[in-house]
């Protein structure tokens, strides 16, 4: 099922907000993870103060390049990505 604009204009938003906030981003291949496994994933990194978030790969390139003003190397946007957002406070 194909997304609103409205909902992609949310997400990319979110995206950005998460690229030039956080003091960590990890990129994430996240094709062979069950459901269960995603819902474990995501606890643990709540446990962590981090998220991951699933996105269309242009839209997670689209949001990199606004907030660092560079695309994405190729490798990192090959498969299917999740995106990890960290706040280290130490």
């Amino acid at each position: 099922m194909a997304i609103s604009r409205e909902k992609k204009v949310q997400i990319l938003d979110t995206l950005k907000k998460g690229f030039s906030e956080s003091t960590s981003v990890a990129f994430a291949k996240t094709f062979k993870l069950t459901v269960a496994e995603m819902s474990e994933v995501r606890k643990d990194l709540r446990e962590a103060d981090a998220r991951i978030m699933l996105a269309k790969k242009t839209l997670i390139n689209l949001a990199y390049k606004e907030v660092h003003g560079e695309d994405l190397p190729a490798e990192v946007l090959d498969g299917q990505l999740a995106v990890v957002f960290g706040k280290n406070e130490d």
